[in-house]
This record gives structure tokens, sequence and C-alpha cells, in this order.
């Protein structure tokens, strides 16, 4: 589980990760502690200043 932090322009600048051995993690979190690493690496690139080109479209 690891997402990128992104500064402007959508340079990669740092990762976030989680890591645990496999008897420590049930399966079906693993889903979901992905989605908080994402969430959270989404977050901290918003504060150093990034826009994800998908945040500027027009949902139809």
């Amino acid at each position: 589980m690891i997402a990128p932090v992104f500064v402007a322009p959508g340079k990669i600048i740092a990762a976030l990760n989680i890591a645990a051995p496999e008897n420590r993690v049930p399966e079906e979190r693993i889903s979901e502690l992905g989605d908080m690493v994402a969430q959270a690496a989404h977050r901290i690139s918003a504060a150093l200043g990034f826009r994800s080109p998908a945040a500027n479209e027009v949902a139809s």
C-alpha cells in the first residue's frame, strides 16, 4: 500500500506507505487501508498546492 505525494506541476516529492506482517492485517482490511493511504497522500498533495487535473473536469 503506497501512494505518491505531489507538488505543482505534478512532480512526485514523497510517498506514503503502510507495511505490516501479513499475519497482522486481515485480508478484508487491505483495500480499506490502501484507500486511507491514497486519501492521506491526496490531502498532503493538496496542502502543498497540487491540483489534480481530474479536479478541473466538469461532471456530466
